[in-house]
């Protein structure tokens, strides 16, 4: 069976290597059965420990009291993403500079579109127009939550990317495991390097 905790501490590691959580930013979480573990507020992502995760329930309360550590500031994000999408098993969060210039170059747009390469296959498109969500950034994270919800309870006539981009913050994507979100970060920071180039 696989150890939920050590699998998010290995992901946080291998995204600290790749320059995608640098210091304590980002933040990662993966369901157990009707709950989910979520990294701790203020954590350096590169040393993360299965001690550092807090376990939650799907409506953002702590189960069970980890002394010296508090959820994420963006649990609320988590939140959403698993009452969006139920079959999801984790959702990720990171911070890359690719992913920001991208935002920047689409100013006054919800919805980015993605180029048409090989690379959007991972997302399950199958042709025809792609997007990304991209929201504002709120000092007031559930505010954010609030937008994502919101944009992504929209009728949409393009294929949604499983993820979506916060502007001036960093980028998310979940999947129906630990592998494929992290696999569709990967994918995400290829479009965008494609993208900016």
């Amino acid at each position: 069976m696989t150890n939920i905790r050590s699998e998010l501490c290995k992901s946080a590691r291998y995204f600290h290597q790749r320059g995608w959580m640098m210091g304590t930013a980002g933040n990662l979480s993966a369901k157990d059965d009707d709950t989910f573990w979520i990294t701790a507020s203020g954590q350096s992502k590169g040393s993360l420990t299965e001690q550092q995760l807090i376990h939650m329930n799907m409506s953002g309360t702590v189960m069970t009291q980890n002394p010296g550590y508090k959820p994420s500031a963006e649990t609320s994000i988590h939140v959403v993403a698993y009452n969006l999408f139920p079959t999801i098993q984790a959702c990720l969060h990171v911070h890359m500079v690719e992913g920001n210039w991208v935002c920047d170059d689409h100013l006054q747009s919800n919805w980015i579109p993605l180029p048409h390469i090989e690379m959007l296959k991972g997302f399950g498109w199958k042709g025809g127009p792609a997007h990304i969500l991209v929201t504002d950034n709120h000092d007031h994270v559930p505010a954010i939550a609030q937008e994502m919800l919101y944009m992504f309870n929209q009728p949409q006539e393009s294929f949604i990317v499983p993820g979506f981009l916060i502007r001036g913050h960093g980028v998310t994507a979940w999947g129906e495991s630990i592998e494929e979100a992290r696999n569709r970060i990967e994918l995400l920071s290829f479009i965008f390097s494609y993208m900016c180039r």
